[in-house]
């Protein structure tokens, strides 16, 4: 069956007279289709015509419901997991685990009316899925060139660089850290 794109980046299936924008059905996951509930076939076209799209997006993701989805056209530069309380509670964990992408890299494919901020500091916002509270991205207003999505919402297998562990002074007291990554009381010193 023939695929055909209008101006807009509308996939028509022939058979079905069914349409999905590409920028809807990027997500690469097994069992997600378009938001149009679009059958088998035109599924399908959907998924080949994306792949095509998708050839640029290094990082994909998504929360739990799959309401929100997010792209990262660039590299995660900053790996970290950080122990402190605030990321305890709000991730319900021992710790967070954070991936560093540029601000400039980073873009929302659906849900973006479904997320909600959660100040918790002066300088740092969580950002999460209103209806399955899924944590997607910390942004810290000090950098501004930056955003850490968790890593938890991530597709698939991704390359990071090499992680540490921060505020690990502050662990959880039930919880050890056993690998050999790095670890800092506080905010690590990075090198300029």
């Amino acid at each position: 069956m023939p695929t055909r794109l209008d101006a807009a980046g509308n996939v028509y299936s022939a058979e079905f007279r069914r349409c999905c924008k590409i920028s809807v059905c990027a997500y690469r996951g097994p069992d997600v289709h378009c938001n149009r509930d679009c059958n088998d076939t035109s599924r399908f076209i959907c998924r080949h015509v994306c792949s095509l799209y998708e050839e640029n997006i290094v990082i994909t993701g998504r929360c739990e419901c799959a309401t929100v989805k997010y792209q990262v056209s660039g590299d995660i530069v900053d790996f970290c997991h950080c122990h402190c309380s605030i990321c305890r509670r709000i991730h319900g964990a021992a710790f967070a685990t954070w991936g560093g992408v540029a601000r400039d890299d980073f873009a929302f494919i659906s849900g973006e009316d479904k997320l909600r901020t959660y100040a918790f500091s002066e300088r740092s916002d969580s950002i999460f899925c209103s209806t399955c509270s899924s944590t997607v991205l910390v942004d810290f207003k000090a950098e501004a060139d930056m955003l850490y999505i968790t890593l938890g919402t991530v597709d698939g297998d991704v390359e990071c660089p090499d992680g540490y562990h921060q505020f690990a002074g502050s662990k959880a007291p039930w919880y050890e850290i056993t690998d050999d990554l790095p670890q800092h009381d506080g905010w690590p010193v990075h090198p300029k």
